[in-house]
């Protein structure tokens, strides 16, 4: 594997070639000086799909056989979680570098990560959310005190995971962490990212509609009384809403595809001049895809790793991130199985 790319065009080799990483990621690759060199999927169908799209890409049924026969300047993994860890250990092995869709590890699984100073430089995970525009705004407006001091802040994250396209139903199946991992890893990062804090303790409690634990309800403390609530849920309307309230004033998206609002409490309505800006903002990414929140944010994050790929700087979101998130996420499955508290801090080990 190369350390550094040694010409203009980043070489890809790209793993797991689902519905993600045909709809979302190779679009994105297209936009970006960058091309996909090398696919491994287990599915001689999605092999097959592979080869029609990109005829020049060499293709494999095992990763492994992949890692050890090409030579490419990354690896984007978009394989279902349950395989995220052993791609992390062999390819890190390999000294390749690993843009891995979230989320990183399940469970436990964060003893068993790969964890060499060498490894850690290797690591950027998926957290797209973090490169949104209207989410960065957020938190710049947050911590400017526009609101005064922050004292809580609400996520509604739902999805309605039979309309999502997939390769496979991963998404329905225990083993694959469920809406705790698939929906959680993206919120248990924005907050703590967009704030710069980190929590100390979390309350989680789970529910069953449609499937097993397809509801869950969390609740995270931070040290300076600062509390995150989000319900995370897979049903059949979907909506992700975020609310920060400070003790002069409440910032609210309805959407991520709308506007930022800044108001004086929860009640308050949003001027006619605020619903057009919604209006608009959603129109406008309608009639243009690429500028909607999922396609932007992927793509911008991939630009991100193509930059510290070339200038050989860190990569952001790093190692330390994914394994915050990873044991975050682990506290919060804890909580939700034993019905108490648990108190978190941070992984400093890996810093």
């Amino acid at each position: 594997m190369a350390n550094r790319p040694p010409h203009d065009v980043i070489r890809f080799a790209l793993i797991g070639f689902g519905a993600l990483a045909e709809r979302y990621y190779t679009p994105a690759i297209r936009r970006l000086p960058a091309s996909i060199a090398a696919i491994a999927d287990p599915l001689e169908a999605r092999r097959s799909e592979a080869v029609a799209l990109y005829p020049m890409a060499k293709t494999y049924a095992d990763y492994r056989e992949l890692l050890a026969r090409e030579n490419v300047d990354g690896i984007l993994v978009a394989s279902p979680p349950t395989t995220h860890l052993s791609i992390w250990n062999d390819a890190s092995k390999h000294g390749a570098p690993v843009f891995m869709e979230k989320p990183f590890l399940l469970g436990d699984e964060l003893s068993r990560a790969e964890s060499s100073q060498r490894a850690r430089r290797l690591l950027m995970v998926n957290f797209n959310r973090r490169f949104w525009p209207e989410y960065r705004r957020m938190g710049e407006l947050a911590r400017s005190g526009v609101i005064g001091e922050l004292r809580s802040a609400e996520m509604i994250f739902h999805l309605d995971a039979l309309k999502w396209p997939a390769a496979t139903p991963f998404r329905l199946s225990a083993n694959e962490g469920g809406v705790l991992y698939d929906l959680g890893s993206h919120a248990i990062d924005l907050i703590p990212h967009l704030l710069g804090e980190e929590p100390v303790r979390v309350l989680a409690k789970t529910n069953s509609q449609r499937w097993e634990a397809d509801h869950v309800e969390l609740r995270m403390d931070f040290s300076r009384g600062f509390t995150f609530q989000c319900s995370l849920a897979y049903q059949s309307r979907a909506q992700e809403r975020l609310v920060i309230r400070g003790r002069k004033g409440v910032l609210r998206m309805d959407n991520p595809n709308m506007t930022v609002h800044t108001l004086s409490d929860d009640q308050a309505p949003l001027s006619p001049a605020g619903r057009c800006r919604d209006i608009a903002a959603i129109g406008y990414r309608a009639f243009s895809p690429d500028r909607s929140m999922l396609r932007y944010s992927v793509h911008a994050a991939l630009a991100a790793f193509i930059d510290s790929l070339r200038s050989g700087g860190a990569f952001s979101p790093n190692f330390t991130a994914a394994a915050n998130n990873a044991m975050w996420l682990e506290a919060v499955a804890r909580s939700a199985a034993s019905g108490k508290a648990v108190e978190v801090g941070a992984f400093k080990v890996y810093e």
